[in-house]
């Protein structure tokens, strides 16, 4: 009997002992002390549980997902482990047993909003998203406060083409999601606009979103105009003097410094204020010209700096989000957006006769570049640019912009020019609005090799036509 009892406390000492490793981070010995313990009882849950979290914070999910398969066997009520396995299987692409590990978690606890929310975006990841819907709705069932499962359900509605819905619930909750960019909707003492009456008001309006999105619903200030109202537009500096020739715009302003009116109303809001349904998205291509931009170059407008003598097709690129960018400054998140793609994957466009590639990338990543300042097919045009003004000069002069989910893809599209967009596997909603813009969408999470399997032959055949 004593025996028994020093084996059973020389065990709990052990599990101290491994987490107390684990805790310090020494992982090797985590390993070692619960191996032995399994060696002599297989089935030990706290020791399992131990080396599944242990093997996923070392990332070797394949491992990880075993022994959670092997808790479950041995606990098969417990909710927990399918929903870790549901985790993995998600970090793996794994559609099919990802939704099963979440559908069989939920069946053990129904009244889980967490488990249902999990679901909801895991449907609306592998592109189930009529599921997706029904999930963020019983989450609002659960827990009617959810503002994630609103916001979700919106995104969802939008992605299945409902825009009048998926509009209208976008506006209950967008406001707490809007980190960086410009006004919450009671930042005015003037009302913001629902859609009413607007004739012989001056309306105010503002970015909410960022710079792709703003360039994107701008296309509706011409409606506004329409409506009878005198509209000023408080701009972001960056697209000051790109949108000097917008439409529908009588007064452009800064942010910090407003004059006097009626109504204001963010951009993202005017779709759900003009009822926008998918036949009636404004579709006047392009809504922002050239050649008669009126812009003040010192000079005049930039000009590609060098353009080899065997270029057939001038393509500009750009791989890192604006996202990214900002998110990372914000501290919000590390690592690549799933928006991004790695620039040797452009390099692969080379194997095309005739193309030149000419980086309209900017920030801290156009330095990607300098490992290419002998490829004179590879052209870093950031030198040249300080605002989309100058971005858009710049793709006026190329033949085709090739760009992730990113501002100058909307740029490009809102100009008229040829634009390939580069997507991954859940894309966002907004990119149906170009008539000049077509997509490439991963198959899969993370699949730009499948991507590029579509664009190198779809760039020869342009090559060839030149």
């Amino acid at each position: 009997m004593s025996n028994d009892k020093t084996s059973a406390s020389e065990t709990k000492e052990s599990i101290a002992y491994a987490l107390e490793q684990y805790r310090g981070g020494n992982y090797h010995e985590v390993e070692r002390v619960c191996r032995e313990l399994l060696a002599t009882e297989p089935n030990r849950i706290d020791v399992l549980q131990v080396l599944a979290a242990f093997s996923w914070r070392l990332e070797k999910l394949k491992q990880a997902l075993n022994f959670y398969k092997r808790l479950a066997q041995l606990e098969p009520n417990n909710s927990s482990y399918y929903v870790s396995m549901g985790r993995i299987s998600y970090i793996q692409n794994s559609a099919k047993e990802c939704l099963e590990f979440y559908r069989k978690a939920q069946s053990l606890e129904p009244h889980s909003s967490a488990i249902c929310f999990n679901l909801g975006v895991a449907c609306a990841e592998f592109g189930y998203t009529t599921d997706a819907i029904s999930w963020f709705e019983r989450v609002l069932e659960i827990e009617p406060e959810n503002i994630g499962a609103g916001w979700n359900r919106a995104i969802s509605l939008l992605m299945s083409g409902d825009l009048k819905g998926g509009f209208a619930e976008y506006e209950k909750y967008p406001w707490q999601h809007r980190r960086e960019f410009f006004k919450a909707p009671d930042c005015f003492p003037e009302p913001i606009w629902d859609g009413s009456e607007v004739n012989g008001k001056t309306i105010l309006l503002h970015a909410d979103e960022g710079y792709g999105d703003t360039i994107q619903f701008i296309r509706y200030a011409p409606l506004v105009q329409e409506a009878g109202a005198e509209v000023i537009f408080a701009c972001p500096q960056p697209l000051l003097r790109l949108f000097s020739v917008v439409q529908g715009i009588h007064r452009l302003v800064k942010e910090d410094a407003l004059p006097k009116f009626q109504v204001h109303a963010p951009l993202l809001r005017l779709p759900y204020c003009l009822s926008t349904t998918l036949d009636t998205i404004p579709r006047e291509i392009p809504y922002i010209h050239f050649p008669n931009l009126q812009l003040q170059f010192p000079d005049s407008l930039p000009t590609i700096p060098y353009i080899p003598e065997t270029t057939k097709i001038k393509v500009g690129m750009v791989w890192v989000s604006g996202a990214r960018e900002r998110e990372k400054r914000l501290g919000l998140r590390e690592g690549n957006s799933t928006r991004d793609c790695p620039l040797s994957y452009f390099t692969r466009l080379l194997a095309v006769e005739g193309v030149t590639l000419f980086s309209l990338q900017v920030g801290e990543y156009s330095s990607e570049l300098d490992s290419f300042r002998n490829e004179e097919r590879i052209q870093n045009l950031s030198p040249l640019i300080e605002d989309f003004a100058d971005t858009a000069a710049l793709i006026n002069q190329l033949d085709l912009v090739i760009s992730v989910d990113t501002a100058v893809a909307h740029l490009a599209g809102a100009m008229g020019k040829l634009v390939w967009t580069l997507l991954p596997s859940f894309p966002d909603w907004r990119w149906s609005w170009y008539p000049t813009m077509r997509l490439f969408r991963q198959s899969s999470p993370g699949d730009w090799d499948g991507v590029f399997a579509q664009v190198l032959p779809a760039l020869r055949l342009i090559g060839d036509k030149n």
